[in-house]
């Protein structure tokens, strides 16, 4: 999935993650299924590069290629 933006030079990363799958909770015998509607969207959705150093040139090249990405 991720593939598509790194392939515009685009950094994403999965923020989100479901806590039964963080170390702590593993540690304490929880295992991936246990949440499968948490599991699957964690796996769907990203988070884009955000911050204020990114110039306007940067968020029009970020907006047209999420454009472009969504059609495909």
């Amino acid at each position: 999935m991720y593939e598509m933006y790194y392939g515009k030079g685009i950094k994403v990363w999965s923020h989100y993650m479901p806590i039964h799958l963080s170390q702590p909770y593993l540690n304490q015998g929880h295992k991936a299924g246990e949440c499968p509607v948490a599991e699957n969207l964690s796996e769907q959705y990203v988070s884009l590069p955000i911050h204020p150093r990114l110039t306007l040139e940067a968020l029009d090249y970020l907006i047209n290629s999420i454009i472009e990405i969504t059609k495909q």
